[in-house]
């Protein structure tokens, strides 16, 4: 069985535990896996799995720069003639870089389009450091998470030591920072990604739709159900994301106003940290919330769920942010159906391919508290049956297509085609 790594920007991140969970998962199915991050992460997540896999893993961007440049003479001396043939490759990117018609490139500005052809020749540097690992530890496959910066520093070592690559991509990566995704995906044995609504934005890129395939970001799908209280007649809301523009919760806080106002009786938990954190606080002071509202911080993955559990309601407002950033399909959604908590969301990317309106959950349309408060109150006001009959339908869609197992044993037989 071949020996992979895995690369991502940050591993184990509190904010991407999918990463590290399909680490564990690949390594439950036979599979030699070595972790190789980009970072240390910022937030590292705390439970015990997650410190296993960071005991293992490398951390490209650790070290000084007289060390990466030891790195890169080594790969030089070790192959003059294929580092002649990848320097060629990192040449034509540049070239392309600069006059790239993609989705969003164009409507850069030359200094900022330069800038990241500047940061690409470094991903170029550093790529050395990441063969010369490979390299030691015989990996045959590299497996990338990310379609930004991870496969710019992958695509260029595995050019250099002829070996393969795939990589995930998920959203900011495509939506926000896409640059020369027809390269990385035509270089790579496949360019797996999330959802159908991402397939669709990578045909519209032009790139080889044979190189493309969907494997779900998925949860252990087998969690017992929480029992909630269906009878009460007040009820918490809850929210949990970083606390960023493309989240919408300044959206949940003016929805929960509207609803406060008809006079249906809530408590708003907000759980995530983030740089919009003040601004949704004087927000609650400007709605007149008072304390409708509590703010929990971050919550470390391992309790995720029994934070979970106090909640009648969960609600996830995204929307696209000024930059053009927006979610795929985020997983706490996942989450909160796994274990039985009903969920509210909007109609934007990839999450009507997990939400079914009125069947295993409520959507509004995205960026409108209004929409969002009245389905939000759908739900409330549902008669008991249908609450329970919507909640079941969510845990089977989720065990349908969002199983963690079925999907990285998809992922494997992707790795493991050729």
């Amino acid at each position: 069985m071949k020996k992979i790594a895995y690369l991502a920007p940050e591993i184990p991140a509190l904010s991407a535990t999918f990463v590290y969970y399909e680490i564990i998962e690949m390594q439950k199915l036979g599979v030699n896996v070595l972790p190789i991050s980009i970072h240390c992460p910022k937030s590292p997540a705390q439970e015990k799995l997650a410190n296993k896999i960071q005991s293992k893993t490398t951390y490209l961007y650790s070290n000084n720069f007289l060390k990466y440049f030891v790195f890169f003479l080594k790969g030089i001396l070790s192959s003059p003639l294929r580092f002649l043939q990848t320097l060629g490759v990192l040449l034509a990117d540049c070239y392309k870089g600069l006059h790239d018609t993609n989705y969003n490139f164009p409507n850069l500005s030359t200094k900022i389009k330069f800038l990241t052809i500047l940061k690409l020749i470094y991903q170029f540097f550093i790529s050395f450091q990441l063969s010369i690992l490979l390299k030691r530890h015989r990996i045959e496959h590299l497996h990338i998470h990310f379609a930004h910066v991870p496969v710019q520093i992958g695509m260029y070592s595995c050019y250099f030591l002829r070996i393969p690559y795939t990589f995930t991509s998920h959203a900011n990566d495509l939506f926000e920072r896409g640059f020369l995704l027809s390269e990385k995906i035509q270089r790579s044995l496949y360019g797996i990604t999330i959802s159908q609504y991402n397939e669709k934005f990578l045909h519209k890129q032009g790139v080889n739709p044979d190189k493309i395939k969907i494997v779900r970001c998925g949860i252990d799908s087998h969690q017992n159900m929480y029992t909630v209280d269906l009878d009460k007649k007040s009820y918490t809301l809850g929210s949990l994301a970083r606390l960023v523009e493309k989240k919408g919760m300044d959206d949940f806080l003016q929805a929960c106003s509207l609803l406060l106002q008809k006079g249906i009786p809530i408590d708003v938990h907000i759980g995530g940290d983030g740089p919009e954190k003040e601004r949704l606080q004087r927000l609650c002071t400007d709605l007149q919330l008072g304390n409708a509202v509590t703010f929990f911080g971050n919550i470390a993955h391992d309790k995720v769920y029994p934070w979970l559990c106090n909640l009648d309601l969960f609600v996830l407002a995204c929307k696209k942010s000024s930059k053009g950033d927006m979610d795929g399909i985020p997983l706490v959604l996942m989450e909160a159906m796994n274990i039985g908590i009903p969920v509210v969301s909007t109609r934007i990317s990839a999450i009507e391919e997990l939400l079914e309106d009125g069947k295993n959950a409520f959507t509004a349309r995205s960026n409108d508290p209004v929409s969002l408060a009245n389905s939000i109150e759908k739900y409330l006001t549902l008669e008991k049956p249908n609450k329970e009959k919507l909640i079941q339908q969510a845990k089977q869609k989720l065990q349908q297509d969002f199983d963690r197992t079925k999907n990285v044993i998809q992922l494997k037989g992707y790795i493991y085609e050729r």
